[in-house]
């Protein structure tokens, strides 16, 4: 908990911080290599959805996502036909491998 409370709320400062303990592999196994951006992704990933972080350091979180080079705006998307079809959608890329390769998805 003290190290969650301790993450900066700058998008640059929390890049280097999370990426303090890579070394081009993943979180699992050293056998296991992973691009920077998809390890960044994995692990902030986890830190937004699952962890109790202020919501200064949850914004800088997204920023920083938002600003890596493998990450692209797709443009607006329509949801699925369920609840309400003429609601904006999210169209989501997450990685698909360690490779840096992407997949997208609709929610």
């Amino acid at each position: 908990m003290k190290n969650l409370r301790a993450l900066p709320a700058d998008p640059a400062r929390l890049k280097a911080e999370l990426l303090k303990w890579y070394r081009g592999h993943g979180t699992e196994a050293a056998g296991d290599p992973m691009s920077a951006d998809v390890r960044l992704f994995t692990v902030t990933q986890g830190l937004i959805l699952d962890m109790p972080i202020t919501p200064k350091v949850r914004a800088a979180a997204f920023r920083m996502l938002a600003g890596l080079d493998s990450v692209k705006a797709a443009g607006p998307v329509r949801d699925g036909p369920a609840p309400h079809p003429a609601d904006p959608g999210a169209f989501v890329m997450e990685p698909a491998g360690n490779d840096g390769a992407f997949r997208t998805t609709s929610r």
